[in-house]
């Protein structure tokens, strides 16, 4: 099986913010600072102290809101950069055999043995296949023709991997 599509900055984005938001730690903690965050307010309000309550929610809502705003831009620009974008853009060509997932650029080669696969995920707009806890292969599903097309991806990378699609 051959695929060939365009990757963008934007798929690379998307990426990342799926790893943002499907990552274990990072929920755990949002979690616990949302926890310290009511709990500093209540506590703060039950002794009648009202300033109290914002010395604490204030400053680590601006830390929350400042890294969800700013990692994306940031994120960006990094992808952006001349050095990065012959990396992150163009277009990709992707052959399925038995032994290995193969990946050619107009600058690389790179061949992916399917037991270098620890998982594979998918979102909306694309499949992961995860190499590592923070590097995966991305393939866009808008470079699929068909839903057919699709699912002969799916079933084949799952049978050579012998992982399921999450």
């Amino acid at each position: 099986m051959t695929i060939q599509y365009t990757q963008t900055v934007d798929d690379v984005l998307h990426l990342t913010w799926y790893y943002y938001r499907t990552n274990r730690s990072l929920q755990i903690i949002f979690f616990l600072l949302l926890c310290l965050i009511v709990f500093s307010v209540v506590s703060s309000i039950s002794v009648g102290r009202y300033d109290l309550a914002l010395t604490w929610a204030l400053p680590i809502s601006m830390v929350i809101a400042i890294w969800y705003f700013i990692t994306p831009w940031l994120t960006r620009r990094r992808l952006l950069k001349p050095e990065n974008r012959h990396n992150v853009e163009g277009e990709r060509t992707i052959v399925i055999s038995e032994e290995h997932l193969a990946i050619t650029t107009p600058e690389t080669d790179g061949h992916f043995k399917w037991s270098a696969f620890k998982k594979l995920k998918q979102s909306k707009l694309c499949y992961f296949l995860y190499i590592s806890s923070v590097q995966a292969v991305l393939v866009p599903k808008r470079a699929f023709s068909s839903d057919e097309q699709r699912a002969e991806f799916e079933s084949q990378v799952s049978k050579n991997t012998e992982l399921k699609w999450t």
